[in-house]
């Protein structure tokens, strides 16, 4: 297996995006499956952090 199979499949696994239904196979679909994986992990952070903050602030 590849580098870069064995990397996104971890990090399928690890963010739970795509996994088990179907497989991506074309590289275009691999690369939107971890932007997508890597912009909800961003977003989750982002809103914890904004929460956190505004709770700490009061």
């Amino acid at each position: 297996m590849a580098l870069f199979d064995s990397l996104y499949f971890s990090f399928v696994t690890f963010t739970t995006v795509n996994y088990g239904d179907f497989e991506l196979i074309s590289p275009a679909g691999r690369v939107l499956a971890g932007l997508e994986a890597f912009l909800g992990a961003f977003l989750l952070a982002l809103l914890v952090f904004v929460l956190g903050r505004t709770v700490r602030l009061r």
